[in-house]
């Protein structure tokens, strides 16, 4: 998955939750703004992980708006020669 297809994905995904990124809603606040409990907003982190194979480790609570925690996986994220990214069960293992 090239930087494109990513950010793509995430979009999709945000607008599955009902958050849509344009104009100043990207940056709402996940709990003042946009009225999400902390089990939404860590399983929309959970998502992200396993849609972009970036580990986000730390602090979640640091991540309270949409353009943040976009920006963190952007930071993040580092395509794999394929494209695709890697986790640890599709790692091959040498015998």
């Amino acid at each position: 998955m090239n930087r494109i297809s990513m950010l793509k994905a995430i979009i999709s995904l945000f607008g599955a939750y009902g958050i849509v990124l344009t104009g100043r809603k990207k940056h709402a606040h996940f709990h003042y703004q946009l009225g999400m409990d902390n089990i939404y907003v860590y399983g929309l982190i959970y998502e992200l992980e396993n849609l972009t194979g970036v580990a986000i480790e730390g602090d979640w609570d640091q991540l309270c708006t949409p353009a943040v925690l976009v920006q963190c996986l952007a930071e993040r994220y580092v395509p794999t020669p394929s494209g695709l990214p890697v986790s640890d069960d599709q790692v091959p293992v040498m015998v």
